[in-house]
């Protein structure tokens, strides 16, 4: 599970292509809405978006929030959310240059989504622990991604962030269970890579 991520290496990565990432990198509205329906949100939401970018998943939030909720966008490239704030600006939407491993907040989150960014955390289980911390209970965390998991580890064989590989589905599910999560939905397929967890807090003890 653990990987050799150099985590200004990929910052530096991301920084230098976000200029032109919107033009070279295209991402299909039915599969990101596909993705999105399994996340039953209130339009009051407070959700966490990781690895952010460009603010690829705005628009769509923004649809199932209906004006009310508020959206974090988070990322360690400053270059990729400068670009998200001048596309998107202020309303409804705050903007973090940051770690997820290391990401505080002082309210928290009904739902984290984590789209086409988990390879690329430094830590994938201290991820993990905190975005379990930054939870509400009854929160979800979400990996999704709109390709397969061979497809997307061959793309990043080819580029500089060779090393940021995703995880067998059952691997991720396994430490979703050790950091606290239940699992209430997986896929892994040509087409998609998903998996969804509940924090569920057991006060039988």
């Amino acid at each position: 599970m653990e990987e050799k991520i150099n985590a200004k290496a990929v910052k530096d990565f991301f920084d230098q292509r976000a200029e032109n990432w919107d033009k070279e990198v295209h991402h299909q509205p039915a599969k990101i809405r596909h993705l999105l329906s399994f996340l039953d949100l209130p339009p009051s939401a407070r959700v966490l978006d990781v690895g952010s970018g460009t603010g690829v998943l705005v628009p769509y939030l923004k649809e199932k929030l209906t004006g009310e909720g508020t959206i974090i966008e988070l990322d360690p490239s400053s270059s990729m959310i400068e670009i998200a704030r001048r596309k998107w600006g202020e309303e409804g939407i705050e903007y973090f240059e940051a770690e997820i491993e290391e990401f505080s907040y002082d309210k928290k989150f009904n739902c984290i989504i984590c789209y086409s960014s988990f390879p690329h955390f430094k830590d994938k289980k201290r991820a993990v622990q905190n975005m379990f911390n930054l939870l509400t209970e009854g929160g979800l965390v979400a990996v999704l991604h709109s390709e397969g998991r061979d497809r997307i580890n061959q793309h990043h064989q080819t580029q500089m962030v060779g090393f940021d590989h995703l995880p067998p589905i059952a691997s991720l599910a396994l430490l979703f269970q050790e950091v606290g999560f239940t699992p209430i939905h997986q896929e892994d397929s040509e087409d998609y890579y998903l998996l969804i967890g509940k924090k569920v807090v057991d006060f039988s003890d």
